[in-house]
């Protein structure tokens, strides 16, 4: 809520401003500045300049209508030191401005003005206001000031010598100084004549001192601002002239110019005075801090242990049988040895995946993770909020977590088999050839070729078929037969156990060379690194913050 708020309120910074504070706000829980608030009298960026107001502000009895007698010279003003005081903006403005006076009046304070016209020529070009009191008891006569004062570019603050320490004066002050600088501000004390009778001029001298000691220290400044003594009633003496042409000279669009640039820098005054009192530095700083020790105390406890584990752990047969099973799938007679004699064989070598069911010191991975980041939880307050959508520090959600672990690992498996798959499946062209030489040569050379080969060699031409004839009635012989197979089953099944002796040393050599995309070291890091994703975010958003508050700041004093 706080930060839709503050995305709606800052409609008086620059796009860049508005999206600074708006990502502080959500990022931090911080309030935005009060001085960007819907209802803050603070300086519109659009005041115009070729019609501009010159508010009385003060409360109750200080003078405020007497004083734009004086200023003007005539009894237009309506004077009451009874009632609820001004309830409605009084607004003092020459015929020829009246139109343009309530078009402008209209934007601001709809319905909560009374426009008196003037035929005062001196007083052309600005619009004299005389605001509702400040310290009234009803809240609208005050909303009504905070309006006007928006577009208000030279705020005139009146207090009488009675009310010059009157706090409700000096607070709205403050607020209107966030957004306006105080060097467009004017400030006037009234019925200094009755001090001056009673206790004489020096008096007069030394409240106008406390009294600028005052309004400079809401302000925030160190320089005293001039402050006006003026007699409003018999409109002698004192500084009533000076402040006549102090406001209703005539300005020229430079200075006026001038006056909104001064404005907009003390806005961005304000503005890096409140980013320094967010202390995002110290908080990325914390951040960074909180980062480290948690990746520190995962790997510590968690991520170390697995790897060391399975480093220490030997090839998975289920993760090189693929690959073997394949390259010995080229040689004719002994892959189906292999298919045949190998699920007996699978029997004394089955082992479970290296990374499934892990545990680490007799306590599943989830325990672990749960431990890690309830320590977490309770040195650092922040990641309860960060962590707020995946509670670690529960069973349920490290149980899960734990459960992601195991698809990942089960996937980088899967990738590694394919990828030695894809490398070592395959034998080589010589390799194939000799494949069908020792295989189906050798079942055709031991029990007829070799025969006939001898007979060929060792008859003549006259006893050839003879000798043939009688060599093939000893092959089709129940005794060669036996005696043949026999041989033959010792050959192949010693060249399978031979092949699949050296396949497997073969694999295993692959296997150390692959290096897949999906490895489990990299899944298990992967995984460790998603667990502390909300913390890394949260320092690469601090550290973003950071480095835009200081390019801010940077353009901000060269612009200065």
């Amino acid at each position: 809520m706080q930060a839709a708020a503050a995305a709606g309120n800052l409609e008086r910074m620059t796009p860049a401003q508005q999206q600074l504070v708006g990502d502080i706000v959500a990022l931090t829980g911080a309030a935005p500045p009060d001085w960007s608030a819907d209802d803050a009298p603070t300086l519109r960026a659009d005041v115009p300049s070729e019609l501009y107001l010159i508010g009385m502000i003060g409360g109750k009895d200080v003078g405020k209508s007497s004083l734009v007698n004086a200023l003007l010279g005539e009894n237009i003003a309506a004077v009451s030191n009874h009632g609820e005081g001004t309830s409605r903006a009084l607004a003092y403005v020459h015929d020829a401005d009246a139109l343009a006076a309530r078009a402008l009046l209209e934007d601001s304070a709809a319905g909560g003005f009374d426009l008196v016209q003037h035929g005062i020529d001196e007083a052309r070009g600005r619009v004299l206001l005389d605001l509702p009191d400040v310290d009234s008891v009803w809240d609208d006569h005050l909303d009504l000031t905070r309006r006007m004062l928006r577009n208000m570019l030279f705020p005139v603050w009146v207090q009488s010598i009675e009310k010059y320490a009157d706090a409700a004066t000096l607070e709205l002050l403050a607020r209107v100084a966030e957004g306006n600088s105080p060097q467009n501000f004017v400030f006037v004390l009234t019925k200094v004549d009755q001090l001056a009778r009673r206790h004489g001029a020096e008096a007069v001298e030394e409240l106008k001192a406390d009294f600028a000691l005052r309004v400079g220290r809401a302000c925030g400044i160190e320089t005293r601002p001039a402050v006006y003594g003026v007699d409003s009633v018999s409109r002698q003496g004192f500084d009533l002239a000076a402040l006549r042409a102090t406001l209703l000279q005539r300005r020229t669009s430079q200075s006026i110019s001038d006056a909104r640039g001064l404005a907009e820098r003390q806005q961005a005054n304000t503005l890096r005075r409140w980013l320094a009192q967010q202390r995002i530095d110290e908080q990325l700083a914390a951040a960074q801090r909180a980062l480290a020790e948690a990746e520190s105390m995962l790997a510590s406890r968690v991520v170390d242990p697995l790897l060391e584990r399975q480093a220490a752990l030997p090839i998975s047969p289920a993760m090189i049988e693929p690959t073997v099973r394949a390259r010995i799938g080229y040689w004719p007679i002994v892959s189906a040895i292999d298919a045949a004699l190998g699920p007996a064989l699978a029997v004394f070598r089955a082992r479970t995946e290296p990374w499934a069911g892990q545990s680490i010191g007799g306590r599943q991975v989830a325990q672990h993770v749960r431990g890690v980041f309830a320590d977490l939880s309770q040195r650092q307050p922040r990641l309860v909020e960060l962590y707020s959508q995946n509670k670690l520090w529960e069973a349920d959600v490290a149980q899960r977590a734990a459960g992601v672990l195991e698809d990942r690992l089960e996937i980088a498996a899967e990738s590694h088999r394919a990828a030695l798959l894809k490398r070592a499946a395959r034998p080589s062209f010589v390799t194939r050839i000799a494949a069908y030489v020792l295989t189906v040569g050798a079942a055709l050379w031991f029990p007829i070729v070799q025969p006939v080969l001898e007979i060929v060699l060792q008859q003549d031409i006259r006893q050839f078929t003879t000798a043939m004839l009688l060599k093939i009635v000893q092959l089709l012989g129940a005794s060669y037969l036996i005696s043949s197979i026999g041989f033959l089953a010792i050959y192949f099944v010693a060249l399978w156990i031979w092949l699949r002796w050296h396949t497997v040393r073969r694999v295993e050599r692959t296997f150390a060379r692959t290096s897949p995309t999906d490895d489990p070291a990299a899944a298990v890091d992967e995984w460790a690194a998603n667990l502390l994703a909300p913390l890394r975010r949260n320092v690469e958003r601090l550290q973003s913050l950071a480095d835009r508050i200081a390019a801010l700041t940077s353009r901000d004093r060269a612009a200065a």
